[in-house]
Order: structure tokens, then C-alpha cells, then sequence
């Protein structure tokens, strides 16, 4: 028996590796471990928000939910009412799609750094990939064919992937519009900072700002062009790039973020008045330096909903965005 298990293990031991050299052909290297887990019955890819008081929570997990996140951890950072019994939200909570969990008080280093580093405790085992942004950031996949664990499978081997900012002003708002987020900004530039997805095999913990993670020894996380990206400082999140060097037109496409930063002066307003889980400060002057960069672009687009997948909530795409829009226009 002893002779017999050893004998299975060597023979897939050697098949695992002639996988891994027909991937590697390919151009899309896997580990061993990494070609099991993403065989497994947990989720692979996996999102975390931390969320005071904002108002476009539904829409941003929606899209996310289409372009391929399994889970949402949500963090709920002293909301006016709380998330769990926001109405908007009940079918993903009953649905398991979204969990919530109540943050109270001031945490250190940072309530958002400390929110993420639960999550990392708390989940590590449950997926691959996890992304940790606000809700104010879209992933974009350049190739609409694909979803986002699309791209991730071809960065299993390093730590985390982090992708760049594409910034958004108000595109022209100056109230609330009707109709979300997506629908009503296109004006943007990009921007050297990024946000991380990390790969929670290699992941310790957040890391010494709200872009970054902690990984483990030997490992890194790398932008979309397999450039190594370091801590601890800020600047380490240009993966070792000046905040004056142009930023390189070939990160845009494959995989990277639209940050709707600003939007109209209202929301803005709102924003500096509630301040900022992150701690930033932010004044008039912010809006009006990216709404002047921001106007003389034209290199943006409105970003669409993708189409509906199937899943427990059993909506489809028109009744959403009806919603969405019935939503915005109550709310503005």
C-alpha cells in the first residue's frame, strides 16, 4: 500500500510538471498549488471594501460581480445606517455573495488598513485572489472577451498584481447626475498610483499604505508587465518609477483601474465634509487641478455594465440598471 501511494504521488508529481512546461509554452506559468486550488470548490477571485457612507455601493459590486468576483467582504466603517439592513443590498446579502461586517470606532494604524488586514486573517484560505479598493475604483479589462480571474491566472507565481490608476474628474458635474457612475464620467488621466490584488497564498497582511500588501519572504507583487513592484514607501507603488516619469502605455492594456476620484462638485463636497477612511485630506484645489487635466483628454471612454451572468439574485441586465438609475434619481 505504502509502495502504491508513493508510486501515485511520483506519477502525478511528473505530470503536474509537464503541465506546468505546456503552460509555461503557452505563456501562462501555474504552480502545482496554484493548479489545484483553482480546481477547488472556493471561490477564486474575491473582493474587499471597506465603506462609509457611500452612496454607489450596489452598482460597484454589480459590475464586479459580472466580470468575475465570487465574494465580497464589505466593511462597514460607522455607517448612518447600517449596510446589513439596507435594503438595495438584502438579495446579495441572503444570496451570500456580499458579507458584512460592522466596523465601530478608530482602529490603528488605519481603520481601511486595519480593515483589510481582517480580511486577509479572517479569508486567506477561502480564495486565490483578492482585491482590496475602494468603491470608487473599477477594474477594467482591456480584452472584453475575458473576465478579471481570467488575467489573474497568469500572475499565480508571484505574490499580488498590482494595477495603475486611470483618474477621473467631474467630466462637467457639478450636481449629483441621475443614472450612476459609469454612465456619466469619461474624461480621465492617467495616474502613476496602483492598487493591489494579492495573491492570498503569499499575502501576510496589508501593508504600510492603503495601495500595498505584505507578502511573504521571496515573494512580490508585480504590475501587468511583470515589473517588480516594492515597499515599503509610496513611491514603491510606481513599481520603482518617479512620480515624473511618464507612465508606460502598454500598463493600460491588459488590466487596470478607473478611479472615478472626484465626480461632480456635489459628491466631492460630501466627500471633504465626511472625510476619508484613508485619512487624506482633500480640498476644492484637489477637484479643480484633475477636472483642468482632466478636460483636455480625450483618450476616455464611458465604461458600460458588462452583461448579466447567471446567478442567485436572478436579475437580469435591464432590471438592474433600471434600479440603479430609479436609485440615483431618488437619491439626487
Amino acid at each position: 500500500t505504502t509502495n502504491n501511494t508513493s508510486a501515485m504521488k511520483t506519477t502525478l508529481s511528473t505530470l503536474c510538471v509537464l503541465l506546468q512546461i505546456f503552460l509555461l509554452l503557452l505563456g501562462t506559468p501555474r504552480s502545482c498549488q496554484a493548479l489545484a486550488s483553482s480546481h477547488s470548490s472556493s471561490p477564486y477571485f474575491a473582493m474587499c471594501v471597506i465603506v462609509k457612507n457611500e452612496p454607489h455601493l450596489r452598482e460597484w459590486i454589480e459590475y464586479h460581480r459580472r466580470m468575475g468576483s465570487s465574494k465580497f467582504y464589505v466593511y462597514d466603517h460607522n455607517n448612518t445606517i447600517p449596510l446589513s439592513r439596507d435594503p438595495s443590498l438584502r438579495k446579495y446579502i441572503d444570496s451570500g455573495l456580499v458579507n458584512i461586517t460592522r466596523i465601530v470606532g478608530v482602529h490603528q494604524p488605519t481603520t481601511q488598513r486595519y480593515a483589510y488586514q481582517q480580511c486577509v486573517n479572517d479569508h486567506h484560505n477561502k480564495h486565490t485572489f483578492m482585491a482590496f479598493l475602494d468603491t470608487d475604483e473599477y477594474i477594467v479589462v482591456k480584452d472584453k472577451s475575458l473576465k478579471i480571474p481570467d488575467v489573474l491566472r497568469r500572475y499565480e507565481e508571484y505574490g499580488g498584481l498590482v494595477l495603475f490608476w486611470r483618474q477621473f474628474g467631474s467630466s462637467g458635474h457639478v450636481s449629483r447626475p441621475s443614472g450612476g457612475v459609469l454612465a456619466n464620467y469619461n474624461r480621465c488621466v492617467n495616474n502613476y498610483q496602483v492598487k493591489s490584488i494579492a495573491n492570498l497564498q503569499y499575502t501576510t497582511g496589508s501593508g504600510s499604505n492603503p495601495h500595498s500588501m505584505r507578502y511573504k519572504r521571496g515573494y512580490f507583487s508585480v504590475d501587468t508587465a511583470r515589473h517588480r513592484c516594492v515597499g515599503p514607501t509610496i513611491n514603491a507603488t510606481v513599481c520603482n518609477r518617479a512620480k515624473s516619469d511618464p507612465i508606460p502605455a502598454h500598463l493600460f492594456e491588459v488590466m487596470y483601474i478607473n478611479h472615478y476620484f472626484t465626480k461632480s462638485l456635489e459628491e466631492f463636497k460630501a466627500k471633504i465634509e465626511r472625510g476619508t477612511i484613508s485619512g487624506a485630506k482633500y480640498t476644492l484645489k484637489t477637484f479643480n487641478d484633475l477636472r483642468n487635466a482632466t478636460e483636455r483628454q480625450s483618450n476616455c471612454s464611458y465604461l458600460r455594465m458588462p452583461k448579466s451572468t447567471n446567478h442567485p439574485l436572478k436579475q437580469d441586465g435591464q432590471k438592474v440598471r433600471k434600479k440603479m438609475t430609479e436609485s440615483a434619481g431618488r437619491e439626487h
